[in-house]
């Protein structure tokens, strides 16, 4: 099959895993987020010494697996996973902006926190991973250039905010936004979640909820105001406004079927341009299986493996080379910068734009 690794093959896990829970992180302006941290462990205790980190950010429910994008995957082979809940959702404190530029600088806070030497686990090197959401907040954070961010991997991850999502091909997506919105808020605001971060769990949700549900730009697309059309609020949220500031190797997905398939080849073309390194995946899978596949993990609603290369040994092979610095020779000759499934016959291709 092209983007075949035949030449280059996946190490063995090496450990087993632990998950320490609702770890603060306080952001500059004071708002606390809180994350799990998964660790290598041996006989059920986390290994001692620094690895290279994966970093995550979920708006979803860091305690809903699929919708985490747990990366056991890579955990096990000895990297440390951060998943952090975006602020607003979840045990996170502060209030949700829709990754407004508040939500993209706690990003960049994210990777310096988790680089810190304070961290006794982490080496300092950061990777971002993430999907759907996540995958526009890797995205986001890679184009303000923390220091320590080494690469990123962010699958079927929304570009541009006005014609992605809200005005998908032209018409109000008012199904799309609606059920983005009530996702983020029923899935981040439910329990199961930490009960010492909610305080007054009922208050909490239904703040939540009354935030979120006035939040949303529905209403103001039926006239003629600012939400009507691509505007400040639209472009502060989309990665394209920010994409030439993306300078780190790229790893990305999307599908013919997914929510977002506009964007990601555009995306692919203005780094390509841009002589980042980068590829690109496309498949044919619908947008939920993608998104939890890229991980190694299953929606319950997905059972079957999703076609096309194995995105988590791809994700490790990219990992180890640019995070890691092992030599990899071969790399740009084994995965084609572009791998895509051809319509019709099924057989997945590979070009070079």
């Amino acid at each position: 099959m092209p983007g075949d690794t035949a030449a280059w093959s996946a190490r063995p896990a090496t450990y087993d895993m632990v998950v320490e829970k609702d770890t603060e992180i306080r952001m500059s302006d004071g708002v606390v987020l809180r994350a799990d941290i998964r660790r290598p462990a041996e006989n059920g205790r986390a290994v001692p010494g620094r690895f290279p980190v994966i970093a995550t950010q979920t708006s979803h429910q860091k305690n809903l697996p699929p919708l985490a994008f747990p990366f056991d995957y890579l955990v096990e082979r000895g990297y440390v996973q951060v998943t952090a809940e975006i602020r607003g959702t979840g045990s996170s404190a502060g209030v949700w902006g829709l990754n407004s530029a508040r939500d993209q600088l706690d990003g960049k806070e994210l990777v310096n926190w988790a680089a810190a030497p304070e961290r006794e686990w982490s080496d300092g090197r950061i990777g971002l991973t993430g999907a759907s959401y996540g995958g526009l907040t890797a995205l986001t954070t890679a184009a303000q250039q923390p220091e320590a961010l080494r690469v990123i991997f962010p699958a079927v991850g929304m570009v541009d905010a006005f014609r992605d999502l809200f005005m998908n091909g032209g018409v109000n997506s008012t199904a799309m936004e609606s059920g983005l919105i009530g996702i983020i808020t029923g899935g981040g605001s439910l329990p199961p979640v930490s009960a010492s971060a909610l305080g007054d769990p009922v208050g909490k949700v239904i703040d939540r909820l009354q935030h979120n549900v006035g939040f949303q730009v529905l209403p103001g697309q039926q006239g003629d105001g600012d939400f009507a059309f691509d505007g400040p609020w639209y472009r502060e949220r989309s990665a394209s406004e920010v994409a030439d500031k993306i300078t780190v190797p790229t790893l990305m997905t999307t599908s013919h079927y997914d929510l977002f398939q506009r964007g990601g080849p555009l995306l692919y073309q203005r780094l390509a341009a841009n002589n980042v390194p980068v590829k690109m995946i496309i498949g044919d899978w619908m947008h939920s299986a993608a998104a939890t596949a890229a991980s190694g993990t299953r929606s319950p609603l997905h059972t079957e493996p999703l076609s096309g290369p194995n995105q988590p040994e791809l994700a490790l092979r990219w990992f180890d080379h640019y995070v890691r610095d092992v030599p990899d020779p071969t790399l740009d000759d084994d995965i084609a910068p572009v791998t895509y499934v051809e319509l019709g016959s099924g057989e997945y291709r590979t070009t070079t734009q």
